[in-house]
């Protein structure tokens, strides 16, 4: 066993120097052979979650956040599963996570060098802590609700999406990752054990071949010939002043921003509104990708919502109704302020997740504001 662990470290060794570490943005989605970035969460942990992930357990308030470094947990193989409260295939999948865990947790072995978490990306703590509760889940789910772990793995195309990751002098690096749902809790509970007894890269190889892409019919990037897409957004910005009882602006220009982008300025008859069309990946592995139209004024007060494309449950296409009401929970309000997401209030029925999006996108607006304004002034 000693001799197996060396060759495993001598191997990795090797392959660190060849290694870029993952950077915290949404470039690339993290594969096999990449360090795992660093991830941090804040939140309340119970005694039980504590002892499990080898934390001190200082007492006291039971309620005070707990700051975990997933990086330093004190663990030779991490099992990380990206996650949705609300995803059906997560939902689905959390049985299987569970027997892993116990089949882990039944093997002496095994279960001192493992430790299975959860990232709930787009999920608050109350929403974690009902899931986690719901679902009798063993093991700890950390809220991801800003979805920062989920842009540092690269923005997978969904949810669940599943890393191992072995530790090498000081750092993680990933052996495989999987999105959607896994087989069995025995396949899932036969690769914890190979990830620690065999060789990373003959099961990084052979995570790559199973990673090859597969036919994905689901909307994830805005194909949209420019003419119809600057369109959309005339006839977007047309809406937004006509509630104000003023001429439409009729003169369109793209500014393409070094940071933010692409950004589309519509001018006519003293009035100036700015256009931003925003595309995010699905936190599902199943759901398609959301596609709208943000416009704004000079003074950053939100003007319009304009879907491009919006899906919900199954796929279906949002109606009027569903459009009129995130259009009431967000126009009027300034780019510059941070929007909370409360999903009992915030929410599209059956659209959860996507509302999550678009809030997590009007988060993002005050760089570009601030950069548009720094480009207007040269």
């Amino acid at each position: 066993m000693k001799q197996q662990q060396h060759s495993i470290i001598i191997a990795l060794t090797a392959l660190l120097c060849l290694l870029v570490p993952a950077a915290a943005s949404n470039a690339r989605i993290i594969e096999p052979g990449d360090a795992l970035p660093r991830l941090s969460f804040e939140q309340p942990l119970s005694a039980e979650d504590k002892n499990y992930l080898r934390l001190p357990d200082e007492g006291g308030n039971a309620d005070k956040p707990a700051a975990v470094a997933i990086n330093d947990l004190d663990a030779e193989l991490l099992v990380i599963e990206f996650l949705n409260c609300y995803c059906p295939s997560c939902q689905s999948q959390v049985p299987l996570m569970n027997a892993a865990y116990r089949a882990i947790e039944g093997l002496p072995d095994f279960k001192q060098q493992v430790r299975i978490i959860g990232v709930a990306s787009g999920n608050s703590f109350e929403e974690v802590a009902a899931f986690k509760k719901e679902k009798e889940i063993p093991f700890p789910i950390f809220q991801d609700p800003d979805f920062t772990a989920y842009d540092a793995i690269g923005t997978p195309d969904g949810t669940p999406f599943t890393i191992l990751a072995r530790r090498v002098i000081g750092r993680f690096i990933v052996l495989s990752t999987h999105l959607g749902r896994i087989g069995s809790a025995e396949e899932l509970a036969s690769d914890i054990q190979n990830a620690l007894t065999s060789e990373p890269a003959a099961i990084q190889a052979m995570a790559r071949a199973k990673a090859q892409p597969l036919a994905d019919g689901r909307m994830l990037k805005l194909k949209l010939p420019e003419q119809e897409l600057r369109t959309l957004i005339i006839k977007s910005m047309r809406a937004a002043v006509a509630a104000e009882k003023t001429p439409a602006p009729i003169r369109l220009a793209k500014i393409v921003l070094p940071k933010s982008g692409v950004i589309y300025r519509g001018e006519g008859a003293g009035v100036t509104l700015y256009a931003k069309v925003i595309s995010r990946k699905p936190t599902c592995d199943v759901c398609h990708g959301i596609h709208f139209i943000i416009v704004f004024n000079h003074e950053g007060i939100i003007t319009n919502f304009t879907p491009i494309y919006l899906t919900k449950y199954g796929n279906i296409k949002w109606s009027a109704a569903d459009i009129a009401f995130l259009r009431e929970r967000i126009v009027g309000r300034s780019v510059l302020g941070r929007k909370t997401f409360n999903h009992t209030v915030d929410a599209v029925s059956t659209a959860t997740m996507s509302s999550a999006l678009i809030f997590n996108s009007l988060n993002k607006l005050p760089a570009v504001f601030n950069e548009l304004k720094e480009a207007d002034k040269r």
